[in-house]
């Protein structure tokens, strides 16, 4: 660091006292911008704002800057006073920033720039009365540098770190003289100036030859006459400025003054008598080196006060420790005592005691702002026997854990064997305690058999005599008793005590004060009719303050005996009893009915808090058998039980009759109804009953039902014929004397229409051409049928027989038992589309001819029928096409035909298509498939996209014309049969997989799906997970799901994706690639699709594997791989970096064992290199490894940190 400065001009020093002018100057880049001053108000100055100049934004000082100010103290103040804000541009402000000059304890200085989360920071004590120049020198980069009058004094370059510090914008950028720490104005007297403010937007402008000032002149005292030995001898280019160097020489030296002779040599000395400016001829010249202070006022008392006269102390006796500064400031002492007690404090005295012989020091030491200050004292510590009775006996009591216990600590202080018995207070005393040792201790309890308040006293006795000690001690039962009265009974508890004892004590009743009396001298008495009935009264009884005892007493009525009540029926019993229970008031009842059938559910409880009147309980018993049973109620509380009885004969009712049956299909079938009386439940006796049946055409039929040697209801069967087709509601009912019940259905006469079908001879006519159409309805009766040929032609018939029939001039219908076919004659040219639409009682359905019917009137066509061919493909039913569904299929149609005058239009492509289904033996019917119908497309191609079909057999039929030759047309069919796809297996991750055996091994297979499926694309998919030795994989990958089924070892078998599509999934190994097998079960986790155990099951002898991944679904499987490679724990520290990154987005456990392994990796490192040492700082230190362990068990939000310690 250089130890010159360069300042500039120097200007002349304007004091900020009251009515003072203050100047300050900003020079940017070389140029002065700004000039200015202003009259200060007390002894505060605002002198600008400027938020948009490096002066009032240090955030613009991009080279950092320099500052340089004169400041003088009048005269020393008290240290006591305040923090005064010299100067400021916002730095001494939490939430800013810029730079600032605190001043404190009188002559302590600190100098300090804030810019962001970082803050610099020096201080220096300087001397008053005459002006000192200060100067700063600050860049991001290279800290903090304070110079005093010229010469270099401290820096700080990294600064400290500010936390929570949010700079708002539009914060403070103004340059401020004269503000409190809680930034106030500070008003009169004043007791400094400050003047001559210059800043300059770089740092290096501090740095030149303080000859350029002169400051080396300012402080110049006079001449004098010394004596200096071996004084330093001036180079030439130091006699240039002798007075600068000869100062920053004694700086150096850590002197006061510079001494100069001659111009040529210079010494140092740190005092000076009197000097004068005249008559220096011979003399020596003296400087003052700086204004900075090395010596201080401050004193530190340490006074201390033994518990005797005595020129020793004996050991465990406390010394009292007083310390205090000679200022009124606030100071923190910290006493070091050197048997390794440190007790830090604000506010002393403190006592200490030192357990072993010999001298003893204790050190004080205290800091005001820079000024440190100690002091000490030696303490003799020695073992006299002085021929005295124990100096000491300490006797505490506390109240133990458990009732009525005494936990005693009798401290014996002796030199000699001092022997020490207790006394409880209840006539009981306690074994002798032979206490051996300087300061000991001994435990003793004891238990008591009440509450109550006793005397214990401690009596110790030596050779030279005896000591007591007594306390008392009070009793208490920490239990909360319950207990259980009738009414007019008092509430008595025992109690051990004198009379003042018992004069202070109070009893309370829920918190409210009741008075009590002695029965005699231990037994304590609450009337009884303090206590409420029928309510928990908390009685708690207190000594001063302590609870000694706590009751909670009961009040009890004694129960009367409950009324039984049952609901009859006409001289017989329901299998369902109700049962009403009366009882009369009473509180906290327990209310038992047992039904007698001595099965579960036949003793029922009621809990009753309290019964004001009268108490009605309903309810109701099912029996399952008929018999004789006997009910039993009982009322019971704490004091009281009471009970009734009522014997009963239960017979059967009908309490269920169901009917069920079989929708016909025609009037002239017969229909069958089944009845059910009671489920069909096992009875003990013969029984009748009546049953009804409505059939919902008006007819009905009545008949008795007889138990006869059966003993169970069976089902009867009612039959019925409809005359007509239609929808009936059945109802049925059965009853006897003492019940009755009903049921009702619904029968369909008919059956329903399931499916309807139009086609066509051909789809294009000439006008006045016949056109045919077929109609296929397989299903329902009574079937209406109503064709539209689009012209305005509306056909309606019925189902007839099997006949010619015609209608008009234009349809002719012929019908079979499940076909029609109509013919149609078209009169004008066009397109039509023809819809059929059947019905009948039930419902109906539709169904649109395609494609749709071309009617021409153009028999001149000028084009030649064309020859149509399926590019490359030849099919016929049973030699289909044959695609997978998922995949997109395209026929392209070629067509060759010649015109008239070589002309070439346009060909015209119409699809219609089929699919073929078998229906029986033999039996194959075509339905028409309206995904495919198009008329006219200009598109030579059909386009199949994935999953537009269905998995079977289709027949696609193209027609094709030249555009405006309607008539001169070819068809031609293709068949295809769409087929199942091979399931798409899926490893997430690259081919080559890096696994540490301390992690958990994750295998997701769970993007597998099924390409045929649109939703649940996991359907009956089945999954196998082969391990093997890489060397195995190539060999393995020829072979079929079977033959690696044959050979390996099943090791697992799971359940995948259980609450969705539940995949079966297996797990094999070929070769020896797990150590255990059985905890690889244990381990195994197949969670969403992740396939997961830890690393460490793996063979130690293997290094590189393959996982082999099969999917199968109905016979079609497919295969893909992933190759891994396992690393074991003592991986080298380049690694530890990434593990911790993985441990922080890992699954809990996944987390816990990859830190644990990194953290067995660290400590089994090698450390020995000095690279090692670095890696092993800056990539596994213990704060961070805990840090980063802690975080991930956080972040999954585990309970297990209460494991980590």
């Amino acid at each position: 660091m250089n130890n010159y400065l360069w300042i500039g001009t120097l200007l002349c020093i304007v004091s900020i006292v009251s009515n003072q002018n203050v100047t300050v100057t900003y020079v940017e880049n070389g140029v002065s911008l700004y000039r200015g001053s202003g009259l200060s108000s007390g002894c505060y100055l605002n002198l600008g704002c400027f938020p948009y100049w490096c002066l009032g934004n240090i955030s613009l000082c991009q080279a950092g800057f320099s500052l340089t100010f004169w400041i003088k103290a009048y005269s020393d103040v008290s240290p006591d006073l305040d923090p005064q804000v010299l100067l400021t541009s916002g730095g001494h402000r939490t939430n800013n920033e810029g730079f600032y000059i605190v001043r404190r304890y009188s002559d302590q200085y600190t100098v300090g720039v804030t810019l962001g989360d970082k803050h610099w920071k020096t201080t220096v004590r300087l001397a008053s009365g005459t002006p000192a120049l200060l100067a700063i020198s600050w860049a991001r980069s290279e800290g903090l540098a304070l110079y005093v009058d010229g010469l270099y004094q401290s820096e700080t370059k990294e600064g400290e770190n500010r936390t929570g510090v949010i700079v708002p914008d539009g914060s403070s950028a103004c340059v401020v003289l004269g503000q409190s720490e809680y930034y106030d104005q500070l008003t009169g007297p004043c007791t400094l100036e400050v003047s001559d403010i210059i800043l300059t937007n770089s740092k290096d402008t501090v740095y030149g030859f303080e000859s350029d000032i002169n400051v080396t002149q300012r402080l110049y005292l006079g001449c004098a006459a010394f004596n200096v030995n071996s004084p330093a001898i001036l180079t030439d280019s130091d006699r240039a400025d002798p007075g600068s160097f000869c100062r920053l020489r004694c700086s150096q030296l850590s002197q006061v003054y510079a001494l100069v002779s001659n111009g040529s040599k210079c010494g140092c000395t740190n005092s000076v008598g009197a000097t004068n400016t005249t008559q220096c001829d011979g003399k020596w010249s003296v400087y003052l080196v700086s204004h900075v202070k090395v010596s201080h006022n401050y004193q530190l008392t340490l006074e201390w006060t033994p518990q005797s006269k005595r020129n020793y102390t004996k050991p465990f006796e406390d010394i009292v420790f007083n310390t205090s500064v000679n200022y009124n400031v606030k100071v923190v002492y910290k006493f070091t005592f050197d048997d390794g007690i440190i007790i830090t404090t604000s506010t002393p005295p403190v006592s200490h005691s030192w357990m072993t012989l010999g001298q003893h020091t204790l050190t004080v030491s205290a800091q005001i702002g820079v000024v440190k200050l100690n002091a000490s004292v030696v303490v003799n510590v020695q073992d006299v026997d002085e021929g005295q009775p124990p100096d000491l006996i300490g006797l505490t009591v506390t109240h133990g854990q458990s009732s009525f216990n005494a936990q005693c600590n009798l401290t014996v202080i002796d030199y000699l064997i001092s022997n020490c018995v207790l006394s409880y207070g209840n006539g009981k005393t306690s074994p002798t305690f032979y206490l051996q040792e300087n300061g000991s201790f001994t435990f003793p309890s004891h238990t008591y058999d009440m509450a109550g308040l006793y005397s214990i006293s401690a009596n110790c006795i030596n050779a030279y005599g005896h000591k007591s000690a007594m306390v008392s001690f009070v009793s208490r039962d920490l239990r909360t008793l319950h207990e259980y009265v009738t009414p007019l009974r008092n509430y008595s508890t025992l109690l051990f005590g004198d009379q003042s004892f018992f004069n202070r004590l109070e009893v309370s009743i829920n918190n409210e004060k009741v008075s009590f009396f002695l029965a005699d001298a231990k037994t304590l008495q609450v009337n009884a009719g303090d206590m409420h009935d029928a309510s928990d009264n908390l009685i708690d009884v207190v000594s001063e303050g302590v609870l000694l005892h706590r009751h909670i007493v009961y009040v009890r009525s004694v129960l009367d005996k409950p009324v039984l009540i049952a609901d009859k029926t006409a001289g017989a019993w329901n299998l369902t009893v109700k049962l009403t229970v009366l009882l009369n008031s009473a509180d906290h009842v327990w209310l038992t009915i047992d039904y007698g059938t001595k099965l579960a559910g036949s003793v029922k409880t009621f809990y009753v808090p309290e019964i004001t009147g009268m108490l009605r309980v309903d309810d109701t018993m099912f029996y399952g058998n008929l018999g004789e049973y006997v009910i039993t109620v009982t009322a019971s509380n704490e004091v009281s039980s009471s009970r009734s009885q009522m014997d009963i004969s239960v017979q059967i009712p009908v309490f269920d009759i169901s009917v069920r049956t079989r929708n016909i299909t025609s009037p002239q079938q017969n229909a069958a109804f089944e009845l059910r009386v009671n489920s069909g439940q096992v009875i003990a006796e013969d029984i009748f009953i009546n049953i009804g049946i409505k059939y919902g055409d008006g007819a009905a039929d009545q008949f008795i039902f007889k138990m006869s040697d059966r003993n169970y209801l069976g089902s009867l069967v009612a039959n019925h014929t409809y005359a007509t087709w239609g929808i009936y509601r059945v109802k049925v009912s059965a009853m006897n004397n003492i019940s009755q019940d009903e049921d009702q259905t619904l029968i369909q006469v008919g059956e329903n229409i399931t499916f309807v079908d139009i086609t066509a001879t051909s789809d294009r006519v000439t006008v006045g051409g016949n056109l045919e159409v077929s109609v296929v309805c397989p299903t329902g009766s009574n079937v209406q049928y109503r064709l539209d040929f689009g012209d305005g032609s509306v056909f309606t018939f019925g189902e007839l027989n099997t006949s010619y029939q015609v209608v008009n001039s234009s349809n002719v219908v012929t019908i079979s038992e499940t076909s029609a076919v109509v013919s149609h004659v078209y009169s004008r040219a066009g397109s039509y589309k023809v819809k059929v639409t059947v019905s009948n009682e039930f419902g109906f359905m539709s169904a649109d001819l395609c494609p749709a019917i071309v009617v021409s009137d153009n028999t001149m066509q000028t084009c030649s029928t064309p020859t149509m061919t399926f590019r490359n493909i030849q099919t016929s039913a049973d030699k289909p096409l044959v695609r997978k569904r998922s995949v997109t299929t395209l026929i392209p149609v070629d067509v060759v035909f010649t015109c008239s005058g070589n002309i070439k239009p346009n060909v015209t492509f119409s699809w219609k298509g089929v699919v073929i289904e078998n229906i029986g033996v033999g039996k194959v019917v075509e339905r028409s498939l309206y995904t495919f119908c198009s008329s006219k497309l200009l598109d030579n191609t059909l386009k199949i996209d994935p999953l537009a079909l269905q998995f079977g057999l289709y027949k696609l039929t193209a027609t094709v014309s030249p555009m405006g030759n309607d008539l001169s047309y070819a068809s031609d069919s293709v068949y295809i049969n769409i087929v199942q796809s091979e399931p798409v297996p899926s490893i997430a991750g690259d081919p080559v997989q890096t696994i540490m055996l301390y992690a958990t091994a994750i295998f997701d297979i769970s993007g597998s799906y099924d390409p045929d499926l649109e939703t649940d694309t996991r359907r009956d998919l089945s999954f196998h997970l082969f391990f093997m030795s890489e060397s195995l994989l190539k060999v393995n990958q020829k072979l079929s799901l079977n033959s690696l089924v044959a050979q390996a070892e099943l090791l697992a078998n799971r359940t995948l994706f259980r609450s969705t599509t539940a995949n079966r999934f297996s797990l094999y190994q070929i070769g020896s690639c797990f150590n255990s097998t059985s905890r690889l079960n244990d381990d195994l986790s197949t969670f969403l699709g992740k396939i997961t155990f830890a690393a460490n099951n793996f063979a130690s002898n293997q290094f590189s594997m393959a996982v082999m991944l099969w999917v199968e679904r109905n016979g079609l499987s497919a295969m893909t791989y992933q190759i891994i490679e396992i690393r074991s724990s003592n991986a080298s520290l380049d690694d530890l970096g990434s593990l911790l990154d993985l441990a922080k987005t890992a699954d809990p456990d996944t987390a816990i064992r990859l830190l644990g392994g990194a953290a067995s990796a660290i400590l089994n490192q090698d450390t020995s290199s000095a690279e090692a040492q670095q890696k092993l700082a800056e990539v596994s230190g213990p704060s961070q490894l805990f840090h980063v362990y802690i975080s991930s068990l956080t972040l999954f939000g585990n309970d297990k940190t209460s494991d980590v310690t």
